[in-house]
């Protein structure tokens, strides 16, 4: 007789929380053969998402979706997200993709990031009823049109999330009428194109429920009727037009109380004074995206820190004229607040300004710090000090810099969470002065410590020369990280990986993706084996790829 807790183990329903909190894949291919009931809820899992990073790969579940009316499990009703990436070295026959259309009805979520005929794609549509985001990318319109058919008829009337990039020529006014008729649910709607007055005038008039909107480029026009226009959006990326001071302070009043602002500001002189009205309205501000601001002053962002009382993410990428005094005042009026930091060549920001982000937002999750030339190891390592709850911690290697960050790293008393640690190298980035003698070396034994310090690592960028290492020396430390599933290495000066080293890495028991970064990382035997791991039809270990 089963006990109350054996059959808790065997409801369905519990089982599938129950692994949808796995975080390992390998954890649930481990409970594949405890029982039958336990392996149909993993298989389930298994196969809801699958990719392809090799053409061997994508030929296994072909062949797999082919027999599937043979086998235990209908694996074809698992698949519920498809896409279609840009891998080169991945082939996927036409003849293959019909079948996943013909055989695989369950589809949700579909994006091709490939370039596929428009039958093929109008196949998907017309297979999948039950689609709620779709997403392509490089068709011209004309062709698209036609292949977005079963759509405009109404055979995706639960779709949510729409995506239409990089398209070659003007849009089709009528096509998004269609759209908009059949697909009374749709909340998103990401398109490419400029944003005229007429085509924003469409946009209004046919997606009325409409609460993430993104494009290119936007007249000014056109972005008033859009944002007159949409009083439930929540979500908006843009580049913000050249509109006359008046126009911007009317728009600013009229502005929905958005959840996510991304925008590129450029050199527009006027967008202080939009940013004083604006901010009076968005009291519900999460995510805010500041891109190639070069007309972002202080003035501009003070009263975003101040505020915007909900902000808990900021990133700050090419704002050239912004300084310590925006970093000091998000750190006084965010604090604990804010999870997610990252700013990118914002080079008039120092050390000052980090220093208190460090000492008042002490909950960050992520912080990520690239290209900033005038930030040194002092302030990074107060936020490694006093920011425990860190996950994903990004930065730009200066020379003496990373050893010094990392060692903060290791000596902190406090539990460790970080999972994702990104150090990247920068050709214009010159010494950190501020690091005394005798300078730390990035040798074995920091990576060691690194290792047993920090043992949730699951992610691990070392994109810089890590002098004092050797291949040898850096594949033995790479096996203490017992977590580890992606890895990214950049050339150790004019030492290659060899053959060997990739074969230890075949041996690791979570890695599932290693990128060796430059052409000479690995030496013609290693280049020659990573063309031999790709033919072969079982591979052991992780997928390896060599970047130029």
């Amino acid at each position: 007789m089963s006990t109350p807790a054996q059959l808790t183990l065997l409801n369905i329903d519990l089982l599938h929380i129950i692994f949808s909190n796995f975080e390992y894949q390998d954890d649930l291919f481990n409970s594949l053969l405890v029982n039958s009931c336990w392996a149909l809820v993993v298989v389930d899992k298994l196969w809801k998402k699958p990719i392809w990073k090799s053409s061997n790969v994508f030929h296994k579940f072909i062949t797999t979706l082919r027999n599937s009316s043979t086998t235990t499990f209908n694996y074809a009703n698992f698949v519920q997200q498809i896409t279609f990436t840009s891998y080169p070295e991945v082939s996927l026959p036409t003849s293959d993709v019909k079948i996943i259309s013909e055989k695989c009805k369950n589809i949700k979520y579909l994006t091709f990031n490939r370039i596929f005929s428009i039958e093929i794609v109008a196949m998907f549509l017309k297979n999948c009823p039950g689609l709620i985001s779709f997403a392509i990318f490089g068709h011209k319109s004309s062709s698209l049109g036609i292949a977005l058919r079963p759509i405009r008829d109404g055979n995706c009337s639960r779709l949510q999330h729409l995506e239409l990039q990089n398209w070659k020529s003007e849009w089709k006014h009528d096509l998004l009428k269609d759209i908009g008729n059949r697909c009374p649910l749709l909340t998103t709607l990401i398109i490419s194109s400029l944003v005229t007055n007429t085509l924003a005038t469409t946009i209004v008039n046919s997606f009325p429920n409409l609460k993430g909107f993104t494009c290119n480029t936007i007249t000014g026009a056109g972005f008033t009727i859009l944002i007159t226009g949409f009083p439930k959006l929540k979500f908006l990326s843009l580049e913000f037009p050249y509109i006359s001071f008046e126009t911007a302070l009317a728009v600013a009043m009229d502005f929905p109380p958005l959840e996510s602002f991304s925008l590129r500001i450029k050199s527009y002189k006027g967008f202080d004074h939009f940013a004083r009205l604006w901010v009076q309205g968005q009291s519900f501000l999460q995510h805010i995206e500041l891109d190639s601001a070069r007309g972002l002053s202080d003035d501009s962002f003070l009263p975003i820190a101040q505020y915007c009382h909900q902000l808990e993410s900021v990133e700050l990428r090419s704002c050239t004229n912004l300084t310590d005094f925006s970093i000091m005042a998000l750190a006084k009026f965010r604090n604990n607040k804010l999870k997610r930091f990252t700013i990118i060549h914002c080079n008039q920001l120092t050390d000052l300004g980090l220093n208190e982000l460090a000492k008042h937002c002490k909950n960050l999750r992520k912080c990520t710090i690239l290209g900033c030339l005038n930030i040194s190891h002092t302030s990074l390592s107060e936020i490694v000090k006093n920011c425990n709850k860190l996950q994903d911690f990004g930065f730009t290697n200066r020379p003496r810099m990373t050893p010094t960050i990392v060692m903060e790293l290791i000596n902190n008393e406090l539990e460790n969470s970080l999972e994702i640690l990104d150090i990247r190298s920068d050709n214009l980035a010159t010494a950190d002065s501020s690091v005394k003698k005798p300078y730390p070396k990035f040798d074995l034994n920091l990576m060691l410590n690194l290792a047993e310090k920090c043992q949730n690592i699951r992610k691990l960028g070392l994109r810089f020369n890590m002098v004092g290492l050797s291949p040898d020396e850096l594949i033995q430390a790479i096996h203490k990280f017992h977590k580890l599933e992606i890895l990214e290495i950049l050339t150790i000066g004019n030492k290659e990986f060899k053959k060997d080293h990739i074969k230890e890495l075949e041996t690791h028991r979570r890695l599932k993706e290693v990128k060796f970064v430059g052409n000479s990382a690995l030496d013609q035997d290693a280049k020659i084996y990573l063309v031999y791991r790709k033919s072969k039809e079982k591979c052991q270990g992780p997928f390896i790829t060599l970047s130029l």
